[in-house]
């Protein structure tokens, strides 16, 4: 009994941390909603661009809006793309690098 209940726990574990780290795949890219920027609030910050989260209770990619943002010294950010794969498309999330 104790093996099953902790079988039961590990899995739960498991599951639960799999849907914070992994996107989904889909077989067809989600529409993205233009919406108005906003001005910049001062010449220090740059814009990222739109991107995409995934929700794994609905099993769908859902839209998040660019922002101004002051730059990490000695970076740049790389912005996100759609990658294509057996089994489907998924979105690689943006980054801060450092600069070449």
């Amino acid at each position: 009994m104790k093996k099953l209940v902790y079988l039961a726990v590990l899995a739960s574990i498991t599951i639960g941390f799999s849907g914070c780290y992994t996107s989904g795949y889909v077989t067809t890219r989600p529409v993205y909603i233009e919406r108005p920027r906003p001005p910049q609030p001062s010449t220090l910050h740059v814009w990222v661009n739109r991107d995409w989260g995934w929700s794994p209770p609905r099993q769908v990619y859902v839209q998040r809006n660019g922002y101004w943002k002051k730059p990490v010294l000695g970076r740049s950010y790389v912005a996100g793309q759609w990658k294509e794969s057996p089994k489907g498309q998924s979105w690689s999330k943006g980054k801060w690098q450092h600069k070449k």
